[in-house]
């Protein structure tokens, strides 16, 4: 949910996976502006860290130029998780 809060207008995702704590983020946008933005609004989550553009080439569908984009974060862990018990300092007791 908090990814989809922060997708801006003029950018479509088309696959997001989680693995091992590193979301891996994949889509099409407009122009290069929209995935910055993307980025920034991203990094100003307190779910994830170590936003990181990867990967971006230029792609013609239907006519249009799209940006295909790959971004990679880090899943930061918030106190109460499951992994880590209710406080954040390590598996419960």
């Amino acid at each position: 949910d908090e990814v989809a809060t922060r997708i801006p207008e003029r950018r479509w995702l088309t696959s997001m996976k989680l693995r091992a704590g590193t979301l891996r983020i994949e889509g099409l946008s407009l122009d290069n502006e929209t995935i910055a933005a993307f980025m920034t609004s991203l990094e100003a989550s307190d779910y994830v860290e170590a936003v990181d553009l990867k990967a971006t080439r230029l792609r013609l569908e239907d006519g249009v130029k799209l940006n295909e984009f790959t971004i990679e974060a880090r899943q930061q862990r918030q106190p109460g998780d499951l992994a880590t018990g209710t406080d954040g300092a390590g598996p419960p007791a």
